[in-house]
């Protein structure tokens, strides 16, 4: 899997299958596209690394994450100088039954960042959130659905406006041609400001899946 994180197009990323699930990371100049640095490994592993995500900092400065075969949701940031900052961060692991995967991030200008996976028990899904502050020290952690009931709820995307307050959204699964559209939103201290909210319904023969959500500076959002 390869990422790039280009200045006019921030958060882009893309999977490609590789010997051993190398990730790695490109930045390219603004106007030209030109690299502003070569192609280089986020982190170096046997286990295969997918689904991976982006998320920018005013400084220039980025957050990468992505699911790690037999390990868990992994987060590695990086300075406007396209070095390392810090260790790699296991965002939440795979262990005692437990699998997580597919995460998503996002960030506001100042360095804080959320990280949105889903976590499977038992064949049952559901939807998790960590939240950092600019220094990567984690300010809450929670379920981010409250819809449950044996009901799978995946594919989640998450974003943030420039106060730090974010939104989460994903699919709601009663099987694979009955899916709707939810959401939720949150305040800066990972605290929730509502219950689960519907975007669609699925009726009619409608199937909702696979959601992206989009949020501006001042908290409003889209959801597709």
């Amino acid at each position: 899997m390869n990422f790039r994180k280009n200045k006019f197009r921030t958060g882009s990323a893309w999977r490609r299958s590789r010997v051993g699930g190398i990730d790695r990371l490109e930045s390219r100049d603004l106007m030209t596209a030109s690299p502003l640095a070569t192609e280089y490994e986020v982190v170096a592993s046997n286990n295969a690394q997918v689904s991976g995500g982006v998320g920018y900092f005013g400084d220039g400065g980025h957050v990468v994450v992505w699911d790690e075969a037999n390990v868990g949701v992994r987060a590695q940031r990086y300075g406007a100088d396209l070095l390392p900052v810090g260790s790699p961060i296991l965002v939440a692991a795979d262990s005692g039954g437990t699998t997580v995967n597919r995460p998503q991030v996002t960030s506001t200008r100042d360095g804080r960042f959320a990280v949105v996976w889903e976590s499977e028990v038992a064949g049952d899904r559901d939807v998790f959130f960590k939240l950092y502050d600019d220094k990567a020290s984690v300010v809450a952690t929670a379920q981010a659905n409250t819809t449950d009931g044996g009901i799978n709820q995946d594919s989640p995307d998450i974003a943030m406006d420039a106060t730090g307050k974010f939104v989460v959204t994903w699919q709601h699964s009663t099987s694979f041609t009955n899916r709707d559209i939810y959401y939720r939103r949150f305040l800066a201290t990972g605290v929730a400001v509502a219950n689960d909210t519907t975007v669609t319904g699925a009726t009619g023969g409608n199937d909702d899946f696979d959601p992206t959500v989009g949020m501006s500076d001042d908290g409003r959002f889209v959801i597709a």
